[in-house]
């Protein structure tokens, strides 16, 4: 246990706490590190003898129970008093004649012994952002009293003697002085108490802190001297010249501990003060265990976190409140920062954003994911194995040369996404710059119409207006996106964010078609709350929140035959706007996924490195043992994020396929709680047996993947039907438009629903087909680009409008210059598609906004000539299921 703190999400105080204590053999305090510290309800006493105490805890909770550090544990402290000194002897005799001479002085007595000192009480910190029945006794103990002294010996008597026949005094001898009484012993020192240290961030009601000094001991009765003989010499001891008695012994002096310090810190003090305190082991740096332990602990909860649960479980905000916790510890931990970013902007803890665009391939993903579960699986349970049942030093080499093989194949696995990634972001990037371009251009052809628009009604409900109100809104808010006064709501993505400026010289009715709604308002601040990340940055005094779903039906709604040309051009405008802000989060999550398997690859390399170590010589210790078994299971689970992958990806298919919600992805599966994984590295009891049914429950969540299979066949059951929409741009028929493509190869066109069939609910699109009809190339084919934007319309099973914000996708189509025939035209059986076609926005909403491009040259530079084009043939496929 050399130097190693205990670690815990929450820790219970019990005895296995207590055995820990006490078989601590580190070289200082033993320190307690959790979110949460609380006593077990049957555990009343954490006994504190011989090494101070630290405890931090972000909430201390007592239950009664108490921390009892005092004095009084230690053996040493007997409250026995000294050992009296020893009587000294009386005068000794001897026999001369008949008579008894006394031949010495009585003896001294002997001093008492002094008194032991009393025991000081252990140092205790306790440091907690609150807390909650706080007891902590680091009393002294008092010093015992000194021992009594012994008395003098007797002194022996003399003799006159007697007058011989002569007159001569003979026999006479003189008689000999007592001995000196004792000292009293002195009283022992009172034992100091222990330093108690508690620092809050908010007021603790009532703490109980006791550390009274031990008073000092009582000294010993000094003795009293021994009586002098008859006819001793002088000097005649008298009150004068000479005491009758020993000096009592000297009181013991008191302890000098200082009274508890209690301390009421503001955050921005109780951080630093945190950290010097975690610093304060004379080895390590406590701050550099605890703060990978506060990850692990953010992940296992980002990976329960569901945002779409009702009620909210709080497990975004407790994962940003860990992942924050360890960015305090190690403001520059890499790891940390990534997390939380990837929290707060509302991706999977795979890296993943919760509403990724698919392809609908449900089967495809599945399949994957059946075919390479069982060989996870296998890892998994055979790391389970041989980490409990590992105890000799070969079968450990062998477990890590395993370990290697595993760990090595996720580390290519990784690093070649990580290449498709930074492909993909490339992408992405050019996605934006040509989206800017076609929304410059979009703005331009605004400002041109603007005088016809200045002649043309349009209201947004009670507010009456021109249609060139609502252009110039649109137009400030498409000038406003390079300097981000217009931005996305990361985790509302059908939400943008105004500043004021943006709307400040706007018509009344351009404001009133941004108004900001109340509920989109309240949506923004739940899904903040959920991470807990500070809303006010989105939603400010001065700043418009705009749905731009809502937009787009107030626009259909103010849409009328007189205005209808000018309204669709503001229309496209405002969803070009939006497709450019999606694009630019999507660059932005790009790096959060180049992020997170960049710190994957991190993760993996450091294991690789540790099994290297294990390679090289391990230790026949049991610390390095539990290490390697760990390790046999993380090994194993640097596959599952692609497993889990997969299973998200089925179930995102789902969604965007059905409409409605999949079951969930266990995210956490093959986790466990990090309290489990640490008790078990820290060699508590039965914490191996409490790991393994752990880990199978949590790995069993991988493997129930048929409530989605279920979910999809149900949907497969349904009666569908199939119909195409055949649309024209003629010259005379949309002047406007075909003029536009003859001159700038784009043709923008929007689907209306309400073209589709009566009563058709879920319209999803299954092919499309183009003619350029009269336009001329050598080989009588054109190649160009059908795009769909990022709405996509379509009413559900019940009526209900449904708009899916996904990612604009286009198709390069080879297209006749003859008309389209419905004999040449295949989109497939009037039956439920169950996998897609070539077409990448397969399967979505039909409604929404469309565009036909040319590009910039045609294959191996054929000339194509427009002059004759005559007609553009846009033909839609789509399947359906009838309403009611």
């Amino acid at each position: 246990m050399a130097n190693f703190p205990i670690i815990r999400d929450e820790l219970v105080v019990n005895q296995a706490v207590q055995d820990f204590y006490n078989s601590f053999d580190g070289d200082g305090a033993v320190f307690l590190l959790a979110r949460v510290v609380r006593f077990a309800n049957d555990f009343p006493v954490l006994e504190i003898q011989h090494r101070p105490l630290v405890i931090i805890a972000d909430q201390y909770i007592g239950t009664g129970g108490r921390i009892n550090a005092s004095g009084s544990l230690k053996p040493q402290a007997l409250e026995d008093p000294a050992l009296d000194g020893a009587n000294g002897a009386d005068a000794r005799f001897r026999t001369a004649g008949g008579q008894t001479i006394p031949v010495s002085a009585g003896k001294d007595g002997r001093n008492g012994h002094a008194g032991r000192d009393g025991q000081p009480g252990c140092n205790v910190t306790l440091m907690c952002r609150s807390g909650i029945d706080v007891r902590i006794d680091a009393s002294g103990t008092s010093g015992t009293r000194g021992g009594n002294a012994g008395r003098g010996g007797n002194g022996g008597d003399g003799w006159y003697g007697r007058q011989d026949d002569n007159g001569a005094v003979v026999g006479a001898y003189d008689g000999t002085h007592g001995g000196r009484g004792g000292s009293g012993g002195a009283g022992g020192n009172g034992g100091s108490g222990g330093v108690l240290t508690l620092i809050s961030a908010s007021p603790i009601h009532q703490p109980t802190l006791i550390n009274d000094n031990g008073a000092g001991g009582e000294g010993g009765k000094g003795a009293v001297f021994g009586q002098d003989g008859r006819l001793c010499p002088d000097p005649i001891r008298t009150e004068e010249n000479a005491p009758w008695r020993g000096t009592d012994g000297a009181h013991g002096v008191s302890g000098n501990a200082p009274p508890p310090a209690i301390t009421v810190l503001p955050e921005a003090a109780y951080g630093p003060q945190m950290l010097a305190l975690l610093d304060s082991d004379p080895v390590f740096n406590f701050a550099n265990f605890w703060a990978p332990f506060r990850i692990a602990m953010g992940e296992y909860h980002f990976r329960q976190f569901k945002p779409e649960a009702q009620p909210d479980d709080g497990k975004g905000r407790l994962a940003a409140a860990e992942f924050k916790a360890a960015l305090l510890l190690q403001n520059d931990n890499p790891d940390a920062r990534r997390l939380l970013d990837m929290l707060e902007a509302g991706l999977t803890p795979v890296g993943q954003p919760r509403d990724v665009d698919v392809v609908p391939e449900f089967e495809r993903y599945l399949s994957a994911f059946t075919d390479f579960a069982p060989l996870i699986s296998g890892f998994f349970n055979q790391g389970l194995t041989e980490m409990l049942v590992s105890t000799q030093l070969n079968a450990i080499r062998n477990l890590a040369v395993s370990q290697k093989m595993i760990v090595q194949d996720a580390l290519a696995s990784v690093q070649d996404d990580l290449g498709i990634l930074k492909r993909e972001q490339k992408d992405a990037i050019s996605e934006t710059e040509w989206l800017q371009q076609q929304l410059d251009q979009v703005a331009a052809e605004i400002r041109a119409a603007m005088a016809t628009m200045r002649e043309e009604p349009f209201s947004v409900g009670d507010v009456l207006g021109v249609v060139a109100g609502i252009a110039e809104a649109v137009v400030a808010v498409i000038g406003a996106i390079p300097s981000a006064g217009a931005s996305l709501v990361a985790l509302v993505p059908a939400v943008i964010s105004l500043t004021s400026a943006v709307m400040d010289t706007s018509d009344p009715v351009g404001k009133a078609l941004f108004k900001s709604d109340d509920k989109d308002v309240a949506k923004i601040k739940t899904a903040y709350e959920k991470v807990d990340k500070d809303v006010k940055a989105v939603v400010a005094a001065g700043k418009a929140i705009v749905n731009f779903v809502t937009v787009i039906q107030k626009l259909d709604e103010g849409k009328t035959e007189q205005n209808a040309p000018s309204v669709e051009l503001v229309k496209r405008g405002v969803e070009l706007a939006h497709q450019l802000l999606l694009a630019k989060n999507q660059v932005a999550i790009g790096e959060q996924k180049r992020k997170a398997h960049e710190g994957r690859v991190g993760r993996l390399q450091q294991t690789l490195a540790f099994i290297a170590s294990a390679e090289e010589g391990i230790e026949d210790d049991a610390l390095i043992i539990r290490s390697t078994g760990l390790g046999a299971i993380e090994a194993a689970l640097a596959q599952v994020d692609t497993l889990l992958s997969f299973a998200f990806f089925a179930a995102r298919s789902l969604k965007i396929y059905t409409l409605a919600e999949p079951p969930p992805v266990a995210m956490d599966a093959g986790r466990i709680h990090p309290d489990l994984t640490r008790a078990y590295s820290d060699g508590m009891p039965d914490a191996a047996r409490a790991l393994v049914p752990a880990y199978q429950a949590s790995w069993n969540q991988l493997l129930q993947v048929s409530s989605l299979q279920a979910a999809y066949l149900n949907y497969l059951r349904r009666p569908a039907h199939a119909d195409t929409v055949r649309l024209s741009f003629t010259e005379a028929g949309t002047p406007g438009p075909f003029a536009t493509f003859k001159r700038t190869g784009t043709l923008p066109f929007t689907m209306s629903l309400d073209a589709l069939a009566a009563n058709g609910r879920e319209t999803k699109v299954r092919g499309v087909a183009v003619a350029l009809v009269g336009a001329r190339t050598a080989s009588g084919v054109v190649s160009c680009q059908i795009h769909h934007g990022s709405q996509y319309l379509q009413f559900d099973a019940d009526g209900r409008l449904d708009t899916q914000l996904l990612e604009a996708k286009y198709e390069v189509l080879v297209v006749p210059v003859t008309p389209l025939m419905l004999d040449g035209v295949d989109f497939g059986e009037n039956t439920p598609l169950s996998a897609p076609l070539a077409l990448s926005f397969w399967g979505r909403g039909v409604g929404g906004q469309w565009s036909l491009r040319l590009p910039a040259a045609q294959p191996h530079g054929e000339a194509l000539d427009l002059t004759e084009l005559r007609q553009v043939q846009v033909w839609i496929g789509y399947q359906f299921a009838e309403g009611h």
